[in-house]
């Protein structure tokens, strides 16, 4: 065997070792997602496929939506990614993204949700979803019963949003403003309405008038300056 051919057969089974070590398979993928207390777990398909059933503690980031780049900031790229979509092509790309976006360990599942259900693993049933949903009829109630409302659109996987919980959590105390918490994995049809591309974002509304929108980490003190009454 020629000094080249050689070079170039090594060079070959180096990249596909390197490869498959990103490839999990479904029992494999289950042990190392229930091994971690909080899993930072992908599901990469669209809201309606997310809500027809998904793996537990799973974050929905569709691939092929238009704010999957923007949204993927929000994650921790030291921390270990699992990536799934229906059968693993889409999920096989995301993870490409990811890697070239800077995060370290990114394992795909290997024939996705359909290699999931084979192996009769559990997904979490749509009604979950549904538990967490918010509709429109429901905000619109809101604004006309308080007089001063506000609106966190925010998501379990969001950096920002958690540090900008005890916020809202010491000014929902303080019993002047009703807040509303909107999961936008939950509300796939909310989030594009209000045209969410990034988050968190606050909407504040006084006497059924919006009055200001707050994008990214807010003070308290900015919060109240949406409101001229009752602060």
């Amino acid at each position: 065997m020629s000094r080249f051919l050689f070079f170039g057969l090594a060079l070959l089974l180096a990249c596909t070792a390197g490869n498959s070590q990103n490839q999990l398979d479904a029992t494999a993928f289950s042990k190392a997602v229930l091994a971690l207390a909080h899993p930072q777990l992908l599901d990469v398909r669209t809201p309606e496929e997310y809500a027809g059933g998904h793996v537990n503690n799973a974050i929905n980031i569709d691939v092929n939506g238009t704010n999957f780049t923007k949204a993927i900031t929000k994650l921790d790229k030291t921390t270990p990614t699992y990536v799934y979509c229906l059968a693993g092509s889409r999920s096989a790309n995301a993870a490409e993204i990811l890697a070239k976006a800077g995060f370290k360990n990114v394992y795909n599942l290997q024939g996705g949700v359909l290699a999931w259900k084979k192996n009769k693993l559990p997904l979490t049933s749509a009604t979950t979803a549904k538990a967490n949903s918010i509709s429109q009829a429901d905000i619109d109630a809101a604004i006309k019963k308080y007089p001063q409302v506000l609106i966190d659109f925010n998501a379990k996987w969001c950096g920002p949003c958690k540090k900008m919980e005890p916020t809202l959590v010491a000014l929902e105390k303080e019993g002047n403003v009703h807040l509303i918490r909107v999961d936008i994995d939950n509300n796939p049809v909310l989030t594009q309405q209000y045209q969410i591309s990034e988050i968190p974002i606050l909407l504040a509304y006084e006497n059924g008038k919006q009055v200001m929108r707050f994008e990214g980490l807010q003070t308290l003190a900015m919060i109240k300056t949406a409101y001229k009454n009752g602060q």
